[in-house]
């Protein structure tokens, strides 16, 4: 079915709700306007919009995750009214005078499918190489955890790189979330029975020496 073709500045909306704080209610996120788009193609004098650009949103940056895939604008599948945004909501708003469908050119839906996996795997190389928060190309952020200065954490979220990359050659559409155990978690698992080692050695030495116990009696 044909639907507007979406731009920069056109609004989407979100379902979300920032949790509340100590002193403060929750904050939906309500949406906003579609804020990247690409620039030598114009819809109606606005550049065009696409799966993986950027929608403003209170807090996390939203972002185009479905589209036309048999009509490709920069590589990418074009974004329309309707479709669907990675916080769970939808653009509400487009180009009234163009119209764009999904039916027919199977094999352009597919380039690009694989052409937004080959983005994806991109941004995850470059949050590596960096080791901290890192902005990719159409604004959207990845957090990496804080301790990924640690040798053995960084192999963990390497290891994670390597499944979605895995998993992007293979076509399969669900990937665990989380790796098995890593290095560093064992080594917090030695620590803490360490401790709790150390623990009960000097309990044992207080109660030994404590008054009116049996060993000083």
């Amino acid at each position: 079915m044909s639907q507007p073709a979406a731009r920069i500045m056109d609004f989407h909306t979100c379902p979300l709700v920032l949790p509340p704080g100590p002193f403060l209610p929750p904050v939906p996120h309500i949406g906003g306007p579609v804020v990247s788009g690409q620039p030598n193609v114009l819809i109606s004098y606005s550049p065009a919009a696409r799966v993986s650009d950027t929608c403003f949103c209170a807090g996390v940056p939203d972002m185009v995750v479905s589209g036309a895939f048999n009509v490709l604008i920069g590589n990418m599948p074009a974004a329309r009214m309707g479709d669907s945004t990675i916080h769970g909501g939808v653009i509400t708003t487009g180009a009234p005078t163009v119209l764009i469908g999904t039916s027919g050119a199977g094999g352009g839906g597919m380039g690009g499918l694989a052409g937004f996996a080959q983005w994806v795997m991109n941004q995850i190389e470059g949050w590596i190489g960096t080791g901290s928060l890192e902005s990719g190309e159409s604004g959207v952020a990845c957090m990496v955890p804080e301790s990924a200065s640690d040798a053995a954490s960084m192999s963990e979220v390497e290891a994670q790189a390597d499944r979605l990359r895995e998993a992007a050659e293979s076509g399969v559409p669900f990937v665990e979330a989380c790796c098995a155990a890593g290095p560093a978690q064992d080594r917090q698992q030695e620590e803490a029975e360490k401790e709790r080692q150390k623990e009960g050695a000097e309990m044992s030495a207080y109660g030994d020496s404590y008054p009116g116990s049996g060993a000083g009696a």
